[in-house]
């Protein structure tokens, strides 16, 4: 009866050490598709996601869980974003984005997606000011 047991926790423990989640069943390309978002940050962090916002659209390039881009209003120029996806029991997205016309300012957002196309998370910055964010996917771009 011993031998039976200890298989059957062998072949359970075979697998992939992945636990499954609702995640799982949605690629990366569609839980954090690339295209244009809308970034609405609110200047604290108190898991409130309600009240006054200051709304940024930003332009994601997502290829192989890697996060690139950049502001998608008239200056695009002015920073540009690098992170990641992270997929294991939930999803996390995380940046950095660097302003070029603010010398030494950087913010850095981690997220969790909460469905597709909907990340919620929290930011921080070089001038140590933070607070909650939510990230909602707007529109499919173009391909190149």
């Amino acid at each position: 009866m011993r031998t039976i047991s200890l298989a059957l926790v062998l072949v359970a423990a075979a697998g992939n050490g992945r636990v499954a989640s609702a995640r799982d069943e949605a690629p990366v390309e569609e839980q954090v598709p690339s295209g244009v978002w809308k970034l609405e940050v609110r200047d604290r962090v108190d898991g409130e996601l309600q009240g006054e916002a200051r709304s940024v659209p930003l332009r994601f390039r997502v290829i192989r869980n890697r996060v690139s881009g950049h502001p998608a209003d008239d200056e695009p120029d002015r920073a540009r974003l690098t992170g990641e996806v992270v997929v294991g029991k939930a999803t996390v997205v995380t940046w950095r984005q660097d302003n070029s016309n603010i010398e030494g300012y950087s913010s850095f957002c981690t997220g969790r997606v909460v469905e597709n196309g909907k990340i919620v998370g929290t930011w921080h910055d070089t001038e140590g000011q933070s607070g909650d964010f939510v990230l909602s996917f707007q529109k499919k771009q173009p391909s190149p």
